[in-house]
């Protein structure tokens, strides 16, 4: 499944009506490489990335049974995968109601809410899923939607949905891990990560995925072949995995973390430092509700992460999730996650339209990237700003080399060269 683009059918809030923002990664395939289900939304704060999402992720919220609920209009289309054939599909919003667009099976039709306790007096027409008025039932549009939306995200306004409860009758499309409750000491405001444990187990002791095993290993975590079963920790190995996989799968009991050798150290979500544990949760979270046709969204996914992990990002989670054929959305202002892919799959969002990028921004360099996109905001701090002046300023050559000595590779050292040069050029002319 792959998003291919979002049109704002109505003003709402900084959105103006016939915005649209490109998903398109590759417009002849749904393949799943790591080029065509990783799409970056950038911009700088206030742009609409968190909003724009907000919307999607709603819609398909509401999508079931609450139509009206949806107080905007939106159109949203993507690629799936339909037994043998790609099927594309549009689906929008329209004062309270939904509609759907199939090619060869539905133009523009209404979808009637699932709503259990409503009998409607639908009668399709000869052969076809569709009655008199153009209108179809929701189990009749089902699968060509989502298996799920998944949301990892830090919701401070309660921007994005919450998680349904679990006697809702009707379809649980949006899967809500909000990370701003794993602040603290308990984590009681989040769902089981239990199927994610037993799925991270299966990447572990299946050889074929050596890869995410290495890419863990090289930030520094070492799977210790230990999990929180109920209440009571366990070892694991080749033997015994398959049956604690089992144990969680059919509700006998709960994986509930998972121990690992880190500095020398055992760590596990009791002991973890903020950002160990951050990283580690949204990988567990996220699995324990992937499925092939999930849209994935991850909000500041380099959160209280250090810049060498930044950079491991994308080859982590596309290792993690190399089996699922899923779309990922990361909503980033992090350049080590924008320069990790090519400019067709970053989104740069101001004020609330989307920006053509000129430059190519696969690997590149961070203070190009930060002007070919913030180009308007670059300018000078205070200590920046002091340098030059002390380096305009000083004419005692001693002084200038001293500034040059203390500075990193930078445009303001270049500066102090430059300034050397010329100090050592007016002396040997006297």
């Amino acid at each position: 499944m792959r998003l291919k683009y979002i049109k704002i059918k109505s003003d709402y809030l900084i959105f103006k009506k016939g915005e649209v923002f490109n998903f398109n990664l590759n417009k002849n395939s749904i393949d799943n490489s790591l080029e065509q289900k990783f799409n970056v939304i950038a911009g700088s704060n206030g742009s609409g990335k968190t909003l724009l999402m907000s919307l999607f992720s709603n819609f398909f919220h509401n999508i079931d049974r609450f139509h009206k609920r949806t107080n905007y209009n939106i159109e949203i289309s993507y690629e799936i995968k339909y037994h043998k054939s790609i099927k594309k599909i549009i689906l929008y919003s329209k004062e309270g109601f939904y509609f759907i667009s199939v090619d060869g099976e539905f133009n523009n039709t209404k979808i009637l809410p699932n709503e259990p306790q409503k009998q409607y007096k639908f009668k399709p027409k000869d052969g076809s899923l569709i009655d008199d008025d153009n209108q179809t039932l929701f189990i009749h549009i089902r699968s060509y939607l989502p298996k799920s939306i998944v949301l990892s995200t830090f919701s401070i306004h309660d921007e994005y949905p919450k998680n349904r409860p679990i006697n809702y009758i009707g379809e649980k499309f949006v899967r809500v891990y909000d990370i701003s409750n794993l602040y603290g000491t308990n984590h009681y405001g989040l769902p089981s990560i239990s199927r994610g444990i037993s799925r991270f187990l299966e990447l572990m002791h299946n050889e074929e995925n050596s890869e995410f095993y290495e890419t863990l290993k090289s930030l520094g975590f070492k799977y210790n072949n230990k999990i929180l079963v109920d209440t009571n920790w366990r070892s694991v190995s080749k033997l015994n995995f398959k049956k604690l996989i089992n144990f969680s799968e059919t509700g006998k009991a709960y994986l509930n973390d998972i121990e690992f050798i880190r500095n020398k150290k055992s760590i596990n979500f009791s002991n973890m430092s903020t950002g160990e544990k951050m990283l580690i949760f949204r990988i567990l979270s996220i699995l324990s509700e992937i499925e092939d046709d999930s849209f994935v969204i991850i909000e500041e996914p380099e959160m209280h992460l250090d810049f060498s992990w930044n950079r491991q990002l994308i080859s982590l989670f596309d290792s993690a999730f190399k089996s699922y054929n899923a779309h990922f959305l990361f909503i980033t202002h992090n350049p080590y996650l924008i320069n990790s892919l090519k400019k067709e799959q970053v989104l740069f969002l101001k004020n609330g339209t989307q920006q053509q990028i000129q430059a190519n921004t696969f690997q590149l360099g961070i203070d190009e990237l930060f002007i070919e996109m913030f180009d308007e905001k670059f300018t000078i701090n205070i200590s920046e700003q002091n340098v030059l002046e002390e380096i305009n300023e000083t004419n005692s050559l001693d002084d200038v080399q001293k500034i040059y000595n203390s500075l990193g590779n930078s445009i303001y050292k270049y500066y102090a060269f430059q300034k050397i040069k010329k100090l050592k050029e007016d002396v040997e002319g006297k």
